[in-house]
Parts: C-alpha cells; sequence; structure tokens
C-alpha cells in the first residue's frame, strides 16, 4: 500500500482557515477532525489531513466558500497520481489528475475535465503566470514517458513522480512541510 496524501491549500491566513475548521468541523468530522496547518507564509496555509478522510474536497470547498479565498484540494493516491480541485471562494473553477483513467476508462469529456488549467489559476492567484505551472498539467496516461524529465529544470521532481505536486505547490507560493508533527 503506498501514499494516500490529502491536504488542503488555502490563500488565506492561518486564523481564517483555523476558524472555518472549527465552525465546519461538525458538518466535516471525517475530514477536519484531525488536521495540522503549516503556514507557507502570511498569506497561505496548508491544512493536512488525515490520509481517511472523508470527502476532504468538499470541506475544503466548505472552506474556501466560508472564508471566500481561492483554495486547493491536492491529493496524491497510493504513490500513483497526483490531482486538484481548484475552488474560487467555494466555487469549483478547474481540476487535474495525472491519470484521469486510474479507476477505470474514462470518456473524452472526463478526460477534459480533468486536464487542469493554469489560465483558471493565473486569473485568481497572484505572482503566478500560465508559463510557470502549465507543463505540470499532463495526462501521464496519454503523453510518453522518458524516465529523465522534469517539467522545469528547477523541480526536485521528475514528471510522472506523484511528489511533482510538490513542485507544483512551490510555483503557487506554498512550501510543503518537512515535518508532520
Amino acid at each position: 500500500m503506498g501514499l494516500f496524501l490529502q491536504l488542503g491549500a488555502f490563500l488565506a491566513p492561518e486564523s481564517d482557515v483555523s476558524r472555518a475548521v472549527s465552525a465546519l468541523r461538525d458538518t466535516y468530522p471525517k475530514s477536519l477532525t484531525e488536521v495540522q496547518f503549516h503556514v507557507s507564509s502570511p498569506e497561505r496555509t496548508i491544512m493536512m489531513m488525515d490520509g481517511d478522510a472523508e470527502d476532504p474536497g468538499e470541506a475544503v470547498e466548505a472552506i474556501s466558500a466560508t472564508i471566500q479565498c481561492p483554495a486547493f484540494y491536492f491529493h496524491i493516491h497510493d504513490d500513483d497520481l497526483w490531482m486538484y480541485i481548484f475552488y474560487r471562494s467555494g466555487v469549483e473553477t478547474d481540476c487535474f489528475n495525472s491519470l484521469p483513467e486510474y479507476w477505470g476508462e474514462v470518456s473524452e469529456q472526463e478526460r477534459h475535465k480533468w486536464r487542469g488549467n493554469a489560465k483558471a489559476i493565473c486569473s485568481a492567484w497572484p505572482g503566478v503566470q500560465e508559463k510557470d505551472i502549465e507543463r505540470y498539467l499532463v495526462d501521464h496516461g496519454a503523453e510518453d514517458f522518458d524516465g529523465e524529465s522534469k517539467a522545469y529544470a528547477s523541480d526536485e521532481f521528475e514528471a510522472w513522480d506523484c511528489w511533482q505536486l510538490v513542485d507544483f505547490m512551490a510555483k503557487l507560493d506554498f512550501k510543503y512541510p518537512d515535518s508532520l508533527g
């Protein structure tokens, strides 16, 4: 069994995110009971959730709506793929899955839905340009893999590694916590 990572990343101060979590904990007890906050900067907060959390995307969506901020639900599934759902004030605006057919065959329409849209993110995320993140948004099931490529030269992880999520987060000015304890 591999890694199951679930986290929310908010363009908001930790105090705002924490208050929203407290207000929503009874609504999402299986997602928001055991959380850890990590502050990447005064306006960027990461919320680590239990790997077995239920409805974590819905919880992130509700927090985004409560505090009216852009937010990501990020997920690494069994070390095989990474994905996100992007919300603007609680409205799903974009989503990406590095391996959309992981759970079974998908239609072209579904594959298109999960392709990611750098423009949608950049329109809501200060300081990020499309050219800075668009090379992460690759369907790993549809592209050839040469085994040695990175999306950007400054990246730590190879393009087909699920930990590429950390490089993507860094482009959004989030520092993945070195320690989860």
